[in-house]
């Protein structure tokens, strides 16, 4: 069938990088199947952990009544080229991220498909849950009530947007007009393909209602102390990945861009300078930054 076939309109794609999670996935797939959404289908990508992951996760989907398929990469290629696979693959009006090693609360989908209808948006963001040593830890962005916005900029600038890409539901035509992979060979290649996204959209919506559990654990590369220079390579790619993709757009009038931007500057030198990196290294990059950030300065200042 055609992804334009009746059938799979309101589907939402929810797609799995699967690597190394044998500890998890159980837990995140019974989430999925356990959705009060039915209109969905399960993409698991085989980034060939060769720890049985795999394996668990198609026992348990064969199992139900869910629609679902497994896409084999040749070798470990990484969540960038799994996400962007899934992607291409994905049948659904919508689309969806989910880590293996995270889980949804049963009515996750559900509440982001009504409020992408609900609200014509392209995009729904909604609170989530850390679960930190055994301990639930909400993490509540967005407060008091669901709404729309038609300035994510504002929203942005806000805090009230997760640079992170899962928790949020797309409008699969949209994005793919958009035209952005996610960039392989990077760690933060979230932050710069949500960020394309934001700056793209003309509406988003907010729910308050706490959808996604994310599992920090010593494994997980965001959670490492160790800001090594492959850390602040990529933090410094997404710094100027923003500075190319809005260096002349009218966004930079906007007052709530340029306290995000500059906060994002800000993180940027306190993770070079806290940073494991020789001094050596730490002086090259804040030359060459403020070098290649020169036109930046003058956007600031005029």
């Amino acid at each position: 069938m055609k992804f334009n076939d009746k059938s799979y309109e309101g589907m939402v794609s929810i797609i799995i990088p699967v690597y190394k999670v044998r500890d998890y996935i159980q837990e995140c797939i019974r989430s999925v199947i356990s959705q009060t959404y039915q209109n969905i289908e399960i993409i698991l990508i085989d980034d060939c952990g060769e720890d049985g992951s795999i394996e668990l996760a198609e026992t348990l989907l064969k199992k139900s009544s869910r629609r679902w398929f497994t896409i084999k990469q040749p070798f470990n290629k990484g969540v960038s080229a799994a996400r962007n696979i899934g992607m291409e693959q994905a049948f659904g009006e919508y689309l969806f991220f989910l880590d293996a090693d995270d889980y949804l609360a049963e009515f996750c989908i559900e509440k982001h498909v009504n409020a992408i209808c609900r609200d014509s948006s392209e995009m729904v963001f909604a609170n989530h849950v850390d679960l930190i040593n055994g301990r639930f830890v909400p993490s509540k962005r967005i407060n008091n009530k669901d709404y729309y916005s038609d300035d994510p900029i504002m929203e942005q600038g806000r805090w009230r947007l997760t640079s992170m890409v899962w928790n949020i539901l797309f409008r699969k035509d949209w994005s793919m007009r958009i035209e952005i992979p996610f960039k392989e060979g990077i760690r933060t290649e979230d932050a710069p393909w949500i960020f394309s996204h934001i700056i793209r959209a003309k509406r988003i919506s907010l729910i308050t209602d706490f959808t996604y559990y994310y599992r920090r654990w010593n494994g997980a590369y965001t959670c490492s102390l160790n800001k090594n220079e492959s850390y602040v390579s990529d933090r410094y790619y997404h710094i100027l990945n923003c500075t190319k993709e809005t260096l002349n757009l009218p966004i930079w009038k906007h007052r709530y861009f340029r306290a995000w931007y500059a906060r994002n500057i800000i993180l940027f030198l306190s993770v070079l300078v806290r940073s494991q990196c020789q001094p050596e290294y730490r002086y090259r990059k804040l030359r060459c930054f403020f070098q290649k950030s020169e036109c930046l300065i003058w956007k600031f200042v005029n």
